[in-house]
């Protein structure tokens, strides 16, 4: 919520340096400062989601590292009969799964 505080003191702050400092007309620094505000709106948006989306794998694999089971798709992942690496899951040579790889896109 500090982001959108500081976004909103920005694009005041550029709207009054537009204003004092520019010749451009009153459109012209509606314009501006639309802009920039759309894209620091959308970098909030996508930043809020990056880190909705790390605490959940975050706990996801927190899960698997404690031997507890993370299902992906019909398969029930396990730290015994899988490995994480590159942000999937691949299972061990000796496991019923050998050669199977699990994008971590697919488990909750």
């Amino acid at each position: 919520m500090l982001a959108v505080f500081y976004a909103l003191v920005a694009i005041v702050i550029l709207f009054v340096i537009l204003h004092l400092f520019t010749e451009l007309q009153k459109q012209d620094k509606i314009a501006i400062v639309s802009v920039v505000a759309v894209l620091v709106i959308a970098a909030i948006w996508y930043e809020n989601n990056n880190n909705k989306q790390r605490q959940l794998t975050h706990k996801m694999l927190q899960k698997f590292i404690h031997g507890k089971t993370v299902t992906c798709g019909d398969i029930n992942v396990t730290n015994r009969h899988f490995n994480y690496t590159s942000r999937s899951f691949v299972a061990l040579e000796n496991s019923p799964y050998k050669g199977l790889i699990i994008a971590e896109k697919q488990c909750k």
